[in-house]
């Protein structure tokens, strides 16, 4: 991991990401983190102090068993907002974050700006956002009870921007299956017309008329 702190480079990803939207508070100083695949950003042992917005690259989140064995929960690209849950529950901290691509973050320091951050509307109403969306990605796409048939197409219609999947290795993270388990669903799906292939590893749900 490197830290910049370079007052030019900050306020060209703060431009850039538009980070100024999720706050009230004014004169906010951010540094940047940048992260090479493989890294960790946290995990169980080491949680996250400060709040991260991932500007660029994608992360991976997991899980490892007693018996050491590996869950993949979600790949992530930008925005992410790591340390939301965190902020509301110190020390909070169950999973690991991996930096899946090279990764840059634009870190708030919480502890120089916690008594402001708690009357910050709009920086509260992003949290609540934040986590409710985790919340909604996490439930459903785990839940064994449902088919994978039936967690693609909760993913693709809630996750997926106009109902279109561009990534098999990412909706694998999310739904838990193997990437033969989702291409034998997404074969038959295509054949019963509730999604149609555009190209190649990509696919769009489908209207009844449309398809």
């Amino acid at each position: 991991m490197r830290k910049i702190t370079d007052p030019k480079q900050v306020e060209k990803w703060k431009k850039e990401s538009k980070i100024d939207q999720y706050f009230d508070t004014e004169g906010l100083d951010f540094y940047i983190c940048e992260y090479s695949a493989g890294e960790l950003l946290c995990s169980p042992n080491e949680s996250l102090t400060d709040i991260h917005f991932i500007v660029h690259g994608k992360v991976k989140i997991y899980n490892i068993h007693e018996d050491g064995s590996l869950s993949s929960i979600s790949l992530e690209s930008e925005p992410v907002i790591l340390g939301d849950l965190e902020f509301v529950i110190e020390n909070f901290a169950t999973l690991f974050v991996e930096a899946h691509t090279e990764v840059v973050s634009l870190v708030l320091p919480v502890s120089r700006y916690r008594d402001e951050l708690h009357k910050d509307l709009r920086f509260l109403h992003m949290l609540l956002s934040s986590i409710a969306h985790k919340f909604a990605m996490f439930a459903p796409m785990h839940n064994q009870n449902t088919s994978v048939e039936e967690r693609l197409l909760m993913y693709m219609e809630t996750f997926c921007a106009d109902g279109i999947l561009t990534s098999v290795e990412e909706a694998t993270m999310q739904l838990r299956c193997s990437r033969r388990q989702l291409q034998r669903v997404l074969k038959r799906l295509c054949e019963t017309g509730r999604i149609e292939k555009t190209k190649k590893g990509t696919y769009r749900m489908c209207n009844a008329e449309e398809c």
